[in-house]
C-alpha cells in the first residue's frame, strides 16, 4: 500500500490512519469526507444522544419530516456505497 515504509506507533487514531492515508494518496479528500461523514452517522446509533441533538434519528425525522426508516435507508445506502468504492481501490484490491 505504500505506507510500509513507514514506521507506525503501536496505537494509532482512527483521525491519525485517515491522515496519513490522504498524506500518502491512498485516499482521496473525498474518500476522508465521506468517511468522516460516515462517523457522524454511526456516533449518533452507537452512543446516546438526547431528542435535542441534531444528529439524534428522531431530530432528524422531523426536521425533515421523513419517516426514520428513510433515514436508516440513505445512510445504510450511504455506508455500503462507500465500502464498495473503497474496496475497489488498486491499494485494498487482493491478488492484483
Amino acid at each position: 500500500m505504500g505506507l510500509e515504509r513507514v514506521k507506525l506507533p503501536a496505537r494509532i487514531s482512527f483521525q491519525e490512519t485517515l491522515r496519513r492515508c490522504v498524506a500518502e494518496q491512498v485516499l482521496s479528500v473525498k474518500d476522508l469526507e465521506d468517511l468522516r461523514r460516515l462517523m457522524e452517522l454511526r456516533n449518533p446509533l452507537s452512543h446516546y444522544r438526547n431528542f435535542d441533538d441534531p444528529s439524534n434519528l428522531s431530530r432528524r425525522s422531523m426536521d425533515t419530516r421523513s419517516p426514520e426508516g428513510q433515514h436508516l435507508l440513505d445512510d445504510a445506502t450511504f455506508g455500503i456505497s462507500i465500502a464498495v468504492r473503497l474496496l475497489a481501490l488498486p491499494a485494498f484490491r487482493l491478488g492484483d
